[in-house]
């Protein structure tokens, strides 16, 4: 569960990212860095190209790579040789713009061996958008703590080993030589230096042989006291991430009958949190790895749902505190690492409105809405209706790549979603706009944008509505009936149904399938009652999580080969599949301002159990454990702590007739009690007389 396994016939086709808040390094599970993406990022900036070890002459490459062990906290290779034992650990520290590659060595002979190690460490400083440069570097090696400084215009690096158990040599032969790469696209790399490190290993002696890299922009003073803790304490931040990570599994994961299912689930939280990323700016999600380097509005405010269903309420109103620092006038649309931000989505501001709404129902927490009061009205001002209909520029959608006539139907309906609590009359108003004139009648279905000539096109942007339930059951069953005919692929739900003459599989807007759009396909299914469709979304979420980069969700992929046409790691991937788990298919819904948790299951006929563990809801956090009983189903809902004043909304199935709790006995499918520590319900499939 806490492991993907990459092996050898794998290694060269799979990738990938191990993070920190200030740092990640991309890489081929091979070991390799194959292409401009690949290396140590130290966002905004590229620090090094790549790195590599030489141990006795011999480079550990993809050609003695034997496996890939994708962790939660970072990431093992293992070498074959016949004299050592070799694997090398990497991971990012959470605290530290820097990423740290342990060589663990083991002798496998039965005599003192020596051994040297020869390390190639690749400076390449440039911003993401860059490729070849005539950047000139500065190199010197700094004898005290046995690194290499290098300082370019675009900030500075250090490298070096860290902290080892016994007395090694370390010597720096400084070169300087600059070197042409090509791993897809030009690139310029600087070798600043020939370092090696060199020791005497017992027979079966073991050794572990850490190398620091860090980069920043900010300059070097900043950078040494980097180095030094990173040198110094690598074995405690390692621990520290192993141990956040095993936190994460055994407080808040699931457990069913679909063992890729929970494990998908689990990883889905390490993917988004790891996307998580603290600078100057404050905190922030990026929006995807390799390339999504920014904090973009709509993307982070998606992401916001799983991350706050994750528990993680600070990070949460850390990260609306920093986006709302940029609002002018409007959210922003992107916030560059560099402070630069750009205004150009229709929906940020109405997601701003409904993800701060879900923070303060599963959180309880008021006060950020006061903090934000002023930001909230300038949002309001600036919203632009005309007869009860958004009004927006055609380019202004998520659907960035393409101009979409008149108002979009997702913005509409984002926005009686955003209203329903601040402004109710109008939000009243506008969902009734949206179920006339965004219907369309002969397709039984929303139409994807509302002008003097509705677009007939069939997309994802109709599922929208039915997300949020701003629809009837009638109208909700079908609009999902043709979205599972003509949206659904066996890789998820399509932007365009395969029957429209502008269909392309692999069209970015015209018909691939993103991670957002079968989110919305999972909590929609799911919230109707479409249990098996809902989970075929969940299982392609979950098919994709292993496919590509091991542990992560990607951005986009070809409807019909399942080929990757985007971000191997995208945020609101993660988020929308932890989301449609939490909220639609537990039906766990936390009410804190209220004091109410409702909660309905959608319970598959083929699963026997279904539990998720370590909800958090509030100060509170709970157990839900729902077994099938030869008589109906019994629901077990456990905390931590004894809840105050805490109420249970318990909806069951359809097919429940009768609800025993405690002493009170309830005809029909749905019952209202006071939590106590522990609590106990049975439902019954057939009436039972009291």
């Amino acid at each position: 569960m806490l492991s993907w396994i990459v092996d050898s016939k794998e290694l060269g086709a799979k990738e990938y990212n191990a993070s920190g808040l200030h740092s990640f390094i991309n890489r081929s599970a091979d070991g390799g860095f194959k292409t401009k993406w690949c290396g140590v990022w130290v966002p905004p900036v590229k620090v090094f190209e790549y790195f590599a070890y030489r141990i006795n002459g011999t480079w550990l490459s993809s050609e003695n790579c034997s496996k890939c062990v994708v962790k939660p906290w970072g990431v093992k290779h293992y070498f074959s040789r016949d004299d050592l034992d070799v694997t090398e650990v990497v991971f990012a520290p959470d605290d530290y713009p820097s990423v740290i590659s342990v060589i663990y060595l083991k002798n496998k002979t039965t005599r003192e061996k020596k051994v040297r190690i020869d390390l190639e460490a690749a400076v390449n400083m440039r911003y993401k958008q860059e490729n070849v440069h005539d950047r000139k570097y500065e190199a010197e090696f700094n004898d005290l703590r046995k690194c290499v400084v290098v300082e370019s215009s675009v900030g500075c690096c250090m490298f070096g080993a860290g902290i080892i158990e016994k007395n090694v040599d370390v010597a720096s032969s400084l070169c300087g030589k600059y070197k042409n790469h090509n791993p897809g696209s030009p690139q310029c790399c600087f070798i600043p230096s020939e370092y090696t490190v060199s020791f005497e290993l017992g027979a079966h002696e073991e050794i572990k042989v850490p190398f620091v890299y860090c980069g920043s922009d900010k300059g070097r003073d900043m950078l040494v006291e980097v180095y030094d803790k990173c040198m110094q304490n690598w074995d405690r931040l390692l621990a520290s991430k192993v141990k956040r990570s095993v936190k994460i599994y055994h407080d808040h994961d699931i457990n069913t009958p679909w063992d890729r299912l929970d494990k998908a689930y689990i990883w889905a939280q390490y993917s988004l949190f790891g996307l998580v990323n603290k600078s100057d700016l404050g905190l922030g999600i990026f929006a995807g790895y390799p390339w999504f380097l920014e904090f973009w509005g709509r993307d982070v405010f998606w992401s916001l749902l799983g991350l706050v269903d994750m528990g993680e309420f600070e990070s949460a109103r850390k990260i609306f505190v920093t986006m709302a620092k940029f609002q002018k006038k409007r959210m922003p649309c992107i916030v560059h690492p560099d402070g630069r931000t750009e205004y150009h989505g229709a929906d940020v501001d109405p997601l701003f409105l409904i993800t701060l709404l879900d923070y303060e129902k599963k959180s309880g927490d008021l006060t950020l809405r006061k903090e934000l009061n002023g930001v909230i009205k300038k949002v309001l001002k600036n919203l632009e209706v005309m007869d009860y209909v958004v009004v927006h520029e055609p380019s202004e959608t998520w659907m960035d790549s393409i101009e979409r006539r008149g108002s979009a139907v997702e913005v509409q309906a984002m926005w009686s979603e955003a209203l329903k609590t601040i402004e109710p009359k109008l939000s009243m108003k506008m969902n009734k706009r949206l179920n006339q004139s965004f219907w369309n009648r002969d397709k039984k279905t929303y139409y994807d944008s509302y002008s003097k000539l509705a677009d007939p096109e069939v997309t994802a942007n109709g599922l929208v509505p039915v997300f949020f339930g701003l629809t009837s059951d009638t109208k909700a069953e079908s609009v999902l009936k043709i979205a599972e005919k003509e949206l659904k692929s066996l890789y998820g739900i399509r932007t365009r149904s395969k029957m429209s003459r502008n269909y392309s599989p692999s069209g970015y807007h015209t018909g691939a399938c993103w991670g957002l759009t079968t989110g919305w396909g999972a909590a929609a299914f799911l919230r109707y009652g479409m249990i098996r469709e809902g989970l075929s979304c969940l299982d392609d979420f979950a098919y994709d999580c292993e496919k590509f980069q091991p542990g992560a969700l990607s951005e986009v992929v070809d409807a019909e080969t399942g080929k990757l046409l985007g971000a191997t790691d995208q945020a609101w991937s993660s988020s929308l599949f932890i989301y449609a788990v939490d909220d639609f298919l537990f039906g766990i819904r936390p009410d804190m301002l209220k004091k109410v948790i409702v909660i309905e299951p959608r319970i598959s006929d083929y699963w026997g159990h279904m539990y998720r563990c370590g909800k958090i809801a509030g100060n509170n956090v709970f157990d839900l454990k729902i077994e099938r009983t030869s008589k109906g189903v019994e629901v077990r809902i456990d905390f931590v702590q004894e809840p105050k004043g805490l109420a249970c909304e318990l909806i069951l199935p359809e097919w429940i007739k009768r609800i025993h709790h405690e002493r009170k006995k309830v005809s029909g499918r749905k019952i209202k009690f006071a939590f106590k520590k522990e609590n106990t319900v049975a439902g019954f499939s057939e009436y039972i007389p009291v």
